[in-house]
């Protein structure tokens, strides 16, 4: 009798966690609903993010790749007017060659 006694008491306050209300219930429901909500907003934000930065880099590649066609023509237009320098030069010591082989 004296276990059915301390028991009780146990019982009771084991059972009575158990039980929740239609409030308590409702109340988990819209902190879920919330929840969800912040975390959907919070996704979107880190897309929108991700699509900022993505799109800053594809900006930052064609300045580069803009720039890298500047350079190449540049080297083209260097190496043309070397080529020209060269000729120009091989004739002319060509002709200063052929000038000593007539002095001679």
């Amino acid at each position: 009798m004296r276990t059915r006694l301390l028991l009780a008491p146990a019982a009771l306050l084991l059972t009575s966690g158990c039980l929740a209300s239609k409030g308590d219930i409702r109340l988990l429901q819209d902190d879920l609903t919330s929840m969800r909500a912040e975390q959907g907003q919070q996704a979107r934000a880190q897309e929108q993010a991700r699509a900022r930065a993505d799109s800053a880099t594809r900006q930052r590649l064609d300045s580069a790749l803009a720039s890298l066609g500047l350079l190449r023509d540049s080297v083209r237009t260097l190496s043309n007017r070397f080529a020209t320098y060269q000729a120009n030069a091989s004739q002319s010591m060509y002709e200063m060659g052929q000038q000593l082989v007539t002095l001679l």
